[in-house]
């Protein structure tokens, strides 16, 4: 099985799974390959302190690890969410933050919009 097969599961499974209750969100996001050899675009569409759910502009086979960059409301600079692909169907992830994110981020980045991280 590869590996993206291995971590596609349907989108009722993966909620299934989660440990904590999700903000829904429509935040632009940079997606960035954690060995900086690729990144795209997307938003995020949902999110917690332990994870994200992002929808790519493209879909394009996602590594195990990946950095969300995203501009949180009232920085000047992006920050940088380093977390682990837990699941992929098409151009849609799961994202699990690595260390989790602290609820008053998470309320912040559901509750605004913003700008595409650079």
């Amino acid at each position: 099985m590869s590996r993206s097969a291995s971590r596609a599961v349907s989108e009722n499974a993966a909620k299934s799974q989660r440990r904590e209750a999700r903000f829904a969100a429509d935040y632009p996001v940079r997606v960035v390959w954690s060995d900086l050899s690729q990144a795209g675009s997307g938003h995020i569409k949902d999110i917690s302190p332990g994870g994200a759910r992002v929808v790519m502009d493209e879909a394009a086979e996602a590594p195990g690890h990946v950095y969300l960059l995203v501009h949180l409301p009232g920085e000047s600079e992006p920050q940088r969410l380093a977390g682990e692909v837990r699941w992929q169907v098409g151009a849609v992830i799961g994202v699990r933050f690595e260390p989790a994110l602290e609820i008053a981020a998470v309320r912040r980045l559901a509750a605004a919009g913003g700008r595409l991280a650079e």
